[in-house]
This record gives C-alpha cells, structure tokens and sequence, in this order.
C-alpha cells in the first residue's frame, strides 16, 4: 500500500508525532476515543465479546486487542491483528504474548480458514487501499473469514488535510455497505 507523505508521517510509528502513539498526548487521547468508539458500536450492535474470535485489521502493536483482553479476562477469546509496519508488530508480541499479531498485508490472502472470526475491526486501515482490485480482494478477505453470523465494524476517521483520509468516500462506505448487505452506517466524526 502506498501513502502519501503526509499520510506516512500521520501514521508512521517511527514518527513521534504518530497520530496513535503513546508518546504524545495526542496519541493516548485518539487511542482512548478510539476505543471508547469502537466499545459503543458493540454494545449498540448487541455483541458479546465473550469467548470470541476477534480480528483487528491494521493493529498497529495491539493496543485495541489488549484492551478487549483485559476487559474479557476470557481464555477462550482468540485474539489476532494484522498490521504492516514490522516495528509495531515486533513492539507488541514483546507486551501481548497472548494476542497473535501478524505482520499481514490486509490486500493479500489472509492466513485463516474461512468461517474463523466472529468480530472483525477496521480502525483507520482500508482508506489506504487505494487500488480497486486490492480494495476489492480484502473485502472479498474479509466476508471470507467472518463467520456467517458475524460482525464487522469500520471506523475511519475523516481529518482535514489528507488527501488518503479523503479519498476514502461516501461511493466507498457504500460499496462496503451494499457488499456486506448492511443498510446503515452511524457516523461518529462530528
């Protein structure tokens, strides 16, 4: 996947002003509104979190997935994220050893059987598939590995100034929803 510049010093994890990073204000404050986020919507959609398999898409170290294992406190949750950037996932197997996380391209074939995941999260990770066909793939990934019955939760954050954070549109929220047969979206960016 290609960023822009700007886009590679918001998200970057080399960068300390990393929008996600805990070494600044900034990046504890977006972690902790991200996750407070991300809890609503589950709780609004009826989800239990119990013994669940749970997949976050664009992980970064972890952070969401600890925090859930943390909450849950449940051995039988299974817990596994994909990011790219190699140094984040390094960086959270040191501090997660019971989340698996994976250095994954979420535009190529996920690693798991198909039907494996009951919740899937997206926090600020598919804006950045800016070709059609791998955008497409990953979709087709992620309707693969959701179990029938399943979830799947978006959360892209629109900012000002960024062409990538842009570029993922209202044609794009609606392919989604039409793709995975939903009827609705809530926007939270107000």
């Amino acid at each position: 996947m290609e960023r822009s510049e700007q886009d590679r010093l918001l998200f970057d994890s080399d960068n300390p002003k990393y929008g996600y990073g805990l070494r600044n204000n900034h990046g504890f404050y977006m972690r902790t509104l991200v996750t407070m986020k991300f809890l609503n919507l589950i709780n609004q959609a009826g989800i239990s979190l119990k013994d669940k398999k749970i997949l976050d898409l664009g992980c970064g170290d972890g952070w969401f997935l600890r925090f859930l294992a943390e909450m849950q406190q449940s051995p039988k949750n299974k817990l596994v994220g994909y990011d790219l950037d190699e140094k984040q996932i390094c960086g959270g197997l040191a501090i997660n050893p019971n989340i698996d996380l994976l250095c994954q391209d979420i535009s190529k074939d996920f690693p798991e059987n198909s039907g494996t995941f009951d919740l899937i999260v997206a926090n600020v990770s598919l804006m950045f598939l800016k070709d059609k066909v791998k955008y497409q793939h990953c979709l087709d990934e992620i309707k693969r590995v959701l179990k029938p019955k399943g979830h799947f939760i978006l959360y892209e954050s629109v900012s000002p100034g960024s062409e990538t954070l842009r570029s993922f549109s209202e044609e794009s929220f609606n392919r989604i929803a039409d793709y995975f047969q939903l009827n609705i979206f809530v926007n939270f960016d107000s």
